[in-house]
């Protein structure tokens, strides 16, 4: 036996292929091997992936936060509106006594409900309807913007409540 026999030379055939060919030796028979490393991809996908991830979270979240806010200001903004309506129909004595609505009362009325409740709006009294709309608005935390909630309501001490809700 020889010991200082020299280890087989490896040759790489096909280089720009998905899989290299090496031949063994000096004209053995090909062997085909795995993907090249140099060729991988798994760093395009966690690249993708760290990119993406926190887009999708920031969209996701301001979705979530900037919605439940939305949401909150057009409950709130109909939940004044229907308290300064309400105030403003609430008659006095002699209002009751007489039957009718005395027109620049039930606006004062409706106005200081509305500056009680801390917001702004248009108190409209049209015969013995009271028209109260309130617009609130919303700025978003996450998402770009922002935008406004309108709510009105319309009452009258002789018919009762209508609502009408609306988004901006």
């Amino acid at each position: 036996m020889n010991e200082n026999r020299a280890a087989p030379r490896h040759r790489l055939v096909g280089r720009g292929t998905p899989g290299g060919v090496r031949q063994v030796g000096g004209g053995g028979t090909p062997v085909i091997t795995g993907a090249c490393p140099a060729r991988s991809a798994a760093g395009n996908v966690s690249l993708w992936v760290v990119i993406m991830v926190p887009v999708l979270l920031v969209f996701g979240g301001g979705l979530v936060l900037d919605g439940g806010r939305q949401l909150t200001a057009r409950a709130e903004s109909h939940g004044v509106a229907m308290a300064a309506a309400r105030a403003g129909a609430q008659r006095t004595g002699e209002e009751v006594y007489a039957k009718t609505l005395n027109t620049a009362l039930a606006a004062a009325r409706a106005n200081a409900e509305l500056v009680a409740q801390g917001h702004h709006g248009t108190v409209t009294v049209t015969g013995t309807t009271i028209t109260v709309t309130v617009v609130t608005a919303v700025r978003y935390l996450l998402l770009p913007g922002g935008t406004t909630e309108t709510a009105t309501v319309s009452v009258s001490p002789f018919t009762g409540v209508q609502t009408g809700v609306g988004g901006g």
